[in-house]
């Protein structure tokens, strides 16, 4: 039987420290979040415009935090050796013809 290394065990160690720790704060985060949205929504059951709103809102939220942190998969710039031509949607070319 062989043993782990000591350093591959700690890193290990410290890559599932940090799991449980995002994990955590997760989980509490949606909780607070969850007992907002229950508390708002059990005060205000005859008005559903702000039902809708205490659950759009958060959602909103999200969404804009996950867009803004993806990678942009477009480029609006041409690559290095391609003209401004390899990018332009069909529809524009079709247009300045």
């Amino acid at each position: 039987m062989t043993a782990i290394p000591t350093p591959v065990l700690l890193v290990g160690l410290a890559l599932a420290t940090l799991a449980v720790v995002a994990l955590w704060k997760l989980l509490l985060v949606g909780g607070g979040i969850l007992a907002a949205q229950w508390l708002m929504v059990t005060a205000a059951e005859d008005n559903p415009a702000l039902v809708v709103a205490t659950l759009a809102v958060p959602a909103l939220v999200v969404a804009a935090v996950i867009t803004h942190r993806m990678p942009h998969r477009i480029s609006h710039r041409a690559a290095p050796g391609l003209g401004a031509r390899a990018y332009r949607p069909v529809a524009v070319e079709e247009a300045t013809r």
